[in-house]
């Protein structure tokens, strides 16, 4: 017998225990109820009964009988255990697998990792001299194509790699940010911050007089300078 049959059995146990004690309660508290009436006729002055009441219901004879098949399903159930039990014992002791000694574990294991294969090692990966000037270029370019759009670094980042001979890893985000994209938000005029993070391509229209023309003059030395 395994665990699921076993906990089969004792399921189908504990119901036929449960079924007992309903019938008991239910016997239990007719025999109040009847003797709550009995009660109350005394109280009303009423001693003897004229016609057969409920007690008629529970003889003597009945109520030793129903004592008796409580008694009998109680020790049915015992002996219904002690069965189960025995059975269970006997399974475990014929289902016991014999010892394997850990001299024979110990050259299994050494068999089995003697015929693994030997993993190859890892090649490292050539470290990637990056043009940060390149690099620069396409980022200046990426902001021209989506004039009007405000993108981060993150943003930025994803759409030169797709234009570049890089990998991801060969710049990482972290460098890419603080160095190579500082530099040209903040080198490139045409470039402004939009919001916290976040930069936008912003050209200036075309001088259209000598004024116009000094004043965009003046910002690129101030620039420069």
């Amino acid at each position: 017998m395994n665990i699921s049959e076993e906990k089969g059995f004792l399921f189908e146990m504990m119901k036929d225990v449960t079924k007992e004690r309903r019938e008991l309660t239910s016997i239990y508290y007719g025999l109040k109820t009847r003797l709550d009436q009995l009660n109350e006729l005394e109280q009303r002055g009423i001693e003897d009964l004229s016609v057969k009441g409920y007690v008629d219901a529970y003889t003597d004879y009945e109520r030793v009988n129903s004592i008796q098949n409580i008694q009998r399903e109680a020790n049915n159930l015992i002996n219904r255990i002690e069965e189960t039990a025995e059975k269970v014992k006997q399974g475990q002791t014929n289902t016991q697998e014999p010892k394997i000694p850990k001299h024979e574990i110990a050259e299994q294991r050494y068999q089995d990792n003697k015929d693994k294969p030997t993993p190859s090692p890892k090649k490292k990966k050539k470290k990637v001299q990056v043009d940060s000037k390149k690099l620069r270029e396409l980022i200046s370019e990426t902001f021209r194509e989506n004039e009007g759009e405000a993108m981060n670094a993150g943003m930025v980042f994803d759409i030169v790699m797709e234009k570049s001979e890089y990998d991801k890893e060969d710049v990482g985000l972290k460098n890419f940010r603080g160095n190579i994209f500082s530099r040209t938000v903040k080198d490139d005029e045409m470039i402004e911050k939009e919001s916290r993070g976040y930069y936008i391509y912003n050209p200036r229209p075309e001088p259209t007089n000598y004024n116009e023309l000094v004043a965009v003059n003046d910002t690129q030395e101030e620039t420069v300078e």
